[in-house]
């Protein structure tokens, strides 16, 4: 893809008009208690997806619960409960901000941990009962287009489960192809409702991204995918989607990110955090798409913003794991020419405890700009801290700087 099939106008009429969740039905006076009940739960629904793309999982969760005890038999929320339950799992695992941190990742090599049992089984839990309500519904009436989405978005949940948490990309696919027939299905049955087009466009857009010899097998398989027509109908479920118009930005900020359409990546990732200001993995997206590019400088200053955030304990930005963030500021202003300028974020990096493989790797940074300075004795203090931490490569290292002091 050389360019975004969406023109810049299209994006500056969906961003005055204001990025929307599923809109919540004003209340009319009513003696019907059901009717205030499900208005009650789309309000709470709407809050559970605040929180949601605010990357506030557990907040959102809650919300789910209110909007599930006043209507329990509606299989989205059940879904959206389960969604929290899978994104608690993912930020638990690291698979949310693990890539911002590409200077970390050269050194960190974490023992993978099992997933919290109790919240795999919650979220197994909320997925049946879910497929179950959809189930029931498809059985009442095969024409009910929302029943066959609600399923739709059941098996895509269940597909990223395996392809992101358990990494079972076979399980994956089979879960993806049957939340693509249901998606179809609801899109034969309602055809003026863009939801499933958020599913459809996803669907041929990871199809469309395999290899080219892993395609061939796909396609053997009966599996076809464009990544063109993928980013076509997620355009379609953020323009006119009812309740996609969200995820389906995300989507396309990460795909155009994926295509190194970096500048329309930035635009989608900036209004996400204009609406969802707490969210500090949007404002890192926007980082990472200035370091892929190569403009260091615009990276760095991002990156630093991110960390005023945390230190002035901007709402969400406390979540920010410090020791990562200041050493990728550390090593993106050492790789863009300023030594100086780097120990400050090395500095920063060392005084935070407990003290790990990062804090190693900042001392022996530390020792070696102190030595090209003739400063022997801060020189000799860095490496000296370095040995006694117990990285035995680090520990040979420093070694060999305390040589050639």
């Amino acid at each position: 893809m050389r360019r975004p099939i969406l023109p810049p106008l299209f994006l500056l009429s969906l961003f005055l008009s204001g990025l929307h969740f599923p809109a919540p039905a004003v209340a009319a006076p009513t003696d019907d208690g059901a009717e205030q009940a499900r208005i009650s739960a789309e309000l709470y629904e709407h809050k559970a997806l605040e929180h949601f793309y605010s990357a506030e999982f557990r907040e959102a969760e809650e919300q789910y619960r209110k909007a599930i005890a006043l209507q329990p038999e509606n299989p989205l929320y059940w879904n959206g409960l389960a969604d929290c339950y899978l994104f608690q799992l993912l930020l638990a695992a690291g698979r949310l901000d693990s890539q911002f941190y590409t200077a970390a990742n050269e050194f960190l090599n974490p023992t993978p941990t099992a997933p919290d049992a109790v919240v795999v089984k919650a979220f197994w839990e909320a997925l049946g009962r879910a497929r179950s309500l959809g189930e029931k519904r498809v059985r009442a009436n095969a024409s009910d287009a929302q029943a066959h989405y609600a399923l739709a978005v059941s098996y895509a949940i269940e597909s990223h489960y395996h392809l992101n948490l358990t990494r079972k990309p076979l399980d994956a696919l089979r879960s993806g192809d049957k939340s693509r027939d249901a998606a179809q299905r609801a899109r034969q049955l309602d055809s003026k409702n863009s939801d499933p087009n958020l599913i459809l466009g996803a669907y041929e857009y990871a199809i469309g991204s395999v290899p080219g010899a892993f395609r061939w097998l796909l396609l053997l398989s009966g599996h076809s995918g464009s990544k063109t027509r993928g980013v076509e109908l997620l355009q379609d479920a953020m323009l006119h989607g009812k309740r996609t118009s969200t995820a389906a930005l995300a989507l396309l900020a990460v795909m155009y990110g994926r295509e190194k359409l970096f500048v329309y990546s930035r635009e989608m990732f900036q209004h996400l955090l204009r609406f969802f200001p707490r969210n500090y993995l949007y404002e890192m997206e926007i980082a990472r798409t200035y370091q892929r590019e190569g403009n260091l400088g615009a990276a760095i200053e991002v990156c630093k913003n991110v960390a005023r955030k945390y230190e002035t304990r901007a709402p969400g930005f406390e979540r920010v794991d410090p020791v990562k963030l200041y050493f990728q500021i550390a090593t993106l202003v050492e790789e863009h020419g300023r030594p100086d300028d780097a120990m400050e974020f090395f500095q920063k990096v060392i005084s935070k405890k407990p003290e790990g493989v990062l804090h190693a790797q900042s001392y022996l940074r530390m020792g070696e700009y102190y030595r090209a300075r003739k400063e022997r004795e801060r020189a000799r203090t860095m490496f000296e801290n370095a040995r006694r931490l117990p990285f035995p490569e680090i520990q040979r290292q420093a070694v060999a700087g305390l040589r050639r002091l």
